[in-house]
Order: structure tokens, then sequence, then C-alpha cells
């Protein structure tokens, strides 16, 4: 069995980057849910803000 890298630095930029593409993976299955009628408005509204991030209204438009 071999042991496991150790862990590695990674560059600030990578992290924004990378937390970043996180948050519009979020966002788009968030409005997946909302779609699907598992999200209303306002509880969608609510996880975006804890995302740090704001719904744009032609998402909200293509339901």
């Amino acid at each position: 069995m071999q042991k496991p890298r150790p862990p590695a630095r990674y560059r600030s930029s990578n992290l924004a980057q990378a937390a970043r593409r996180l948050k519009d993976a979020a966002y788009y299955f968030l409005l997946r849910c909302y779609r699907m009628n598992l999200l209303d408005e306002e509880e969608l509204r609510a996880r975006c803000k804890h995302l740090g991030t704001s719904v744009d209204l032609a998402d909200l438009k293509a339901r």
C-alpha cells in the first residue's frame, strides 16, 4: 500500500478560480432544483445569498 502524497500548495489565483467554478456549479444546481419545483423563488434567493451570489432575472424567466 502506497502512502498518500503530502498536501500540495496552490497559488491563490488557482484557488480563487476553483472557488468561482464551484460557486457557479452550485448556482446552476440550485437553478435546476428551482425549475423542477423543488425550491421556490424565495428559497432559491436565500441559498444563493448564502453562496455569495445573486439570482439572474433571466434565469428565473426560463422556468
